[in-house]
């Protein structure tokens, strides 16, 4: 016969198997799909991790097996697979591997198990006509497939990602493998930003996520690298380095700098879903920065990393402001939304600040049933804080802001309502009524109204109201009637004779120079000086 002859007479080729998933003792492959077969159901996999419910449907989920009809051929194929590496290809004689050798319908599962870890295999597919073993084939075997190895799947991001955290864990000697790996693996991640965007900034804005990249990866990528940014900036980082003050620019600059990869973090954690991480991730920012927001005059620039970590708080499910572990968060909340406030009244925005604080839903510091009472009791505090703070910024939006708080932070105790208009009376610049009605609550005996942040309000109204006649009246009353006034008064005869008997070690005199109080005189100094002594007279201590 000829060439030709020879060549149409020969059985096409059947399509090599596809691999769908391995572990380090096993290979799942997929037989490719055949004429008149079944559909089996669909299972997880990297494209859809959650499969809808399918119903079971007899015509495409049941196989038939030994039914034979003469109108059709039923076609079937058989998988065949030998350790990669031999010189050889894959042929119907390969079938020792368990799973392998069988015949199935179209479009099947095969799990090859068994197998040695970290080892490749190759895989070739053939089809057949029926289930019976004498029935011939119905194709040639296909090519040999690529080598499949029996490992876990690990992108080269996640490598890099595990390497230079076990450089960092290392210290010193890992100090040259994270030279080479924290460079393209954060480039591959990051870009530098351009010189508008990076004007001004102090180095906060350097760099910035490529979005053509990490909308591509998988969750479980993006949360991989957020961690090692948090591990990298946090205990290995600036607050190990920088112990000090950042009292100079260039310290400052770099405390920017690392402030502005944990915000690179902070929308990985964001993107991928992670929560719990999202909150270290904000929370790390703020103590890195915390030591610049500890000046009078906060730098303007910081106003921005506020913002963003507020935005990032407002894209939480409703489900996690409700987890017990969450009093910590509400804390966080309070600081950040403190700072917030404070660079807002010092840029002279405080319309914006009643639009940032809309968002800031009061039900979010509501506690949670199994909290512990000790954190949420810090929580609540640091709530009416922030409620105090807003009423004493006065009109302008600011006390229904003030007064969902102070309701979510007082509860349905007994005197919350007194409370609520006490902080109204400031908020209205009432100075001298909060200051007579608060004295009032803080004398107050046990379970007749008495609450303990009265005196934080009774402070605020008689520091704040230019009638200090009326104002110094009420505060006489709770300084003489008051529990603790005699342990306060104790305290301050400590401390004033603690200084004036170990004054003379200062470098210099203070500016103004504390006299004691003269001692009584005696009988006989009286007899001799006909009197007592004048003590504006006596001599001051150098």
């Amino acid at each position: 016969k000829s060439k030709k002859e020879l060549k149409a007479g020969r059985k096409p080729r059947a399509h090599p198997p596809l691999p769908f998933g391995r572990s380090p003792g096993a290979l799942r492959l997929r037989v490719p799909p055949l004429l008149q077969s079944s559909r089996p159901p669909l299972l997880p996999s990297n494209v859809e991790m959650a499969p809808a419910e399918q119903a079971f449907n007899p015509e495409h989920h049941s196989e038939t097996i030994g039914q034979r009809l003469a109108s059709r051929t039923v076609l079937t194929a058989a998988v065949y697979g030998k350790p990669a590496g031999t010189g050889m290809a894959v042929s119907e004689l390969h079938r020792d591997l368990p799973g392998t050798g069988l015949r199935r319908f179209g479009y099947d599962f095969v799990e090859v198990t068994g197998l040695k870890p970290n080892t490749n295999y190759t895989f070739a597919t053939m089809y057949f006509e029926g289930f019976e073993s004498v029935r011939p084939s119905a194709s040639a075997i296909s090519e040999t497939s690529p080598p499949i190895g029996t490992y876990y799947p690990l992108p080269l991001a996640l490598l890099r990602i595990e390497i230079c955290k076990q450089a960092l864990l290392c210290g010193e000697a890992g100090k040259a493998a994270w030279t080479k790996a924290w460079g393209p693996l954060f480039d591959s991640f990051c870009e530098r930003t351009s010189k508008s965007e990076d004007f001004d900034s102090w180095g906060l804005r350097t760099h910035k996520l490529r979005l053509d990249v990490v909308d591509r990866l998988p969750p479980a990528v993006l949360a991989a690298f957020a961690e090692l940014v948090l591990l990298k900036n946090g205990d290995y980082g600036m607050l190990s380095q920088h112990g000090n003050f950042p009292a100079t620019r260039s310290v400052q600059q770099a405390v920017l700098r690392s402030a502005n990869e944990c915000l690179i973090a902070v929308d990985c954690a964001r993107r991928s879903g992670n929560s719990y991480q999202t909150l270290q991730g904000v929370s790390l920012t703020l103590k890195l920065v915390g030591r610049l927001l500890q000046y009078r005059t906060k730098p303007p620039v910081l106003f921005t990393l506020l913002v963003k970590c507020a935005t990032v708080l407002e894209g939480f499910a409703p489900t996690d402001k409700e987890l017990t572990w969450y009093a910590k968060a509400r804390v966080m909340s309070t600081y950040l939304f403190h700072h917030i406030a404070v660079l807002c009244v010092q840029l002279r925005q405080k319309t914006a600040l009643v639009r940032t604080l809309e968002a800031d839903v009061p039900h979010r510091y509501a506690p949670h049933t199994l909290a512990e009472r000790a954190e949420q009791a810090v929580a609540n505090s640091r709530l009416l804080d922030q409620a105090l703070e807003l009423a004493l910024l006065g009109p302008g939006g600011f006390w229904p802001l003030a007064e969902a708080k102070a309701k979510v932070a007082l509860g349905d105790g007994a005197g919350s309502e007194a409370m609520i208009g006490l902080l109204k009376n400031l908020s209205n610049k009432e100075y001298v009524k909060a200051a007579k009605d608060a004295s009032l609550k803080v004398l107050a005996k046990e379970g007749g109204g008495r609450h303990p942040f009265a005196l934080a309000l009774m402070r605020a109204a008689v520091t704040r109201t230019w009638e200090k006649d009326e104002a110094q009246q009420a505060l006489a009353t709770v300084l003489d009637s008051h529990p603790l006034s005699e342990a306060l008064e104790q305290v301050l005869a400590e401390s004033r004779t603690h200084f004036t008997s170990f004054a003379y070690m200062l470098r210099a005199l203070p500016p103004i120079c504390i006299q004691p109080d003269p001692e009584p005189p005696s009988a006989e100094s009286e007899e001799e000086g006909g009197g007592s002594r004048d003590p504006s007279k006596m001599s001051q201590p150098s």
